[in-house]
């Protein structure tokens, strides 16, 4: 899965579109969590009841199946900025940079394309 994530991370879909295709984001960070970690209790208390948690979450799209919090797993990945768009952006004292903007647009777009292909994936 981590290496799933990483391979279509080097792909021509990963990009700025300009700078010769420059990827958007640099290299993903991957994780993972069961679903009965308290820190999903934490996240409700802190955040609002209407924080639903892995487990309350696959209960109301799926009423009719039985879930257990300890067989659940989340996963999550960052997409962090690129070398390049930091360097940018800490020159700036107004407005994003244009790498920083790109990344917010096309990375998006992006993150997108990985979402629907990891869901393709499993």
């Amino acid at each position: 899965m981590v290496t799933e994530v990483q391979r279509f991370t080097h792909s021509p879909a990963n990009t700025l579109k300009k700078w010769a295709d420059e990827p958007a984001w640099g290299e993903p960070l991957v994780g993972f969590s069961n679903g009965a970690d308290p820190l999903y209790v934490f996240y409700k208390r802190d955040i609002g009841a209407f924080y639903r948690s892995p487990l309350e979450f696959l209960q109301s799209k799926y009423p009719d199946t039985a879930f257990d919090a300890e067989n659940i797993t989340v996963i999550s990945w960052v997409l962090p900025q690129t070398a390049a768009t930091k360097r940018d952006h800490r020159k700036e004292t107004h407005f994003p940079s244009e790498r920083w903007a790109r990344s917010r647009i096309f990375g998006e777009e992006f993150n997108n394309k990985l979402r629907s292909h990891m869901v393709d994936f499993f």
